[in-house]
């Protein structure tokens, strides 16, 4: 999973205690997460400092996420710092899904979607909600070769499902069920968009 901070994107994954841990190199990454920690006054054991609580509002953020399969926000974000200042372990309260296709599949149907509505407002021709021109692509197959738009969904195999895990969790489960990966909510289902030859997957 990788979450956006001070204007960067960094990778991380969760450990095995369940923890959302994210690897630092650079000097001036250390800092700026020294620097919002120390605002929560919060030490490397995640205790407060002197038994001091500080307001969480005042120390808190909302991060950008983003994962093979979806994207969203991390709500009420803290830093706490290991010893080394090696790694740190984003906490956060919750987390906020955005529904449907991902950011990049998205700004390929918005493209095509003006496309289409440009050329019917040309041709005084009535126009389809962008829902409804998604659908007929989809359902249609002369209608899709005609805008340049291919949108293909299929239900993803267990071996698949746990390829997608092991990107975004862990080596790989122990139990390779549908059950097991449904209650870790991993994608069932591969969305495929094509247009003018460029191709974007996400995972659902």
């Amino acid at each position: 999973m990788k979450v956006k901070i001070n204007e960067k994107w960094f990778e991380g994954r969760y450990n095995d205690e369940r923890k959302f841990i994210i690897p630092l190199s650079e000097e001036q990454d250390i800092k700026f997460f020294y620097k919002w920690q120390k605002k929560s006054n919060l030490g490397f054991n995640g205790q407060y400092l002197n038994g001091t609580a500080i307001p969480k509002s005042d120390y808190v953020k909302d991060v950008e996420y983003k994962t093979i399969c979806e994207f969203g926000t991390l709500i009420n974000c803290y830093p706490i710092l290991n010893l080394n200042e090696d790694e740190v372990w984003l906490k956060f309260d919750n987390y906020k899904t955005i529904e449907g296709y991902n950011k990049e599949q998205q700004e390929l149907l918005d493209e095509v979607y003006e496309n289409y509505e440009s050329r019917q407002i040309n041709m005084y021709i009535s126009i389809w909600s962008q829902e409804e021109f998604i659908n007929k692509c989809k359902t249609d197959t002369e209608f899709s070769k005609k805008w340049g738009l291919k949108i293909e969904e299929r239900e993803l195999s267990l071996d698949e499902r746990n390829n997608v895990y092991k990107k975004q969790w862990e080596p790989g489960a122990s139990e390779l069920s549908h059950d097991r990966f449904n209650s870790l909510n991993i994608p069932t289902r591969l969305i495929t968009i094509t247009y003018n030859d460029k191709t974007i997957e996400s995972y659902e």
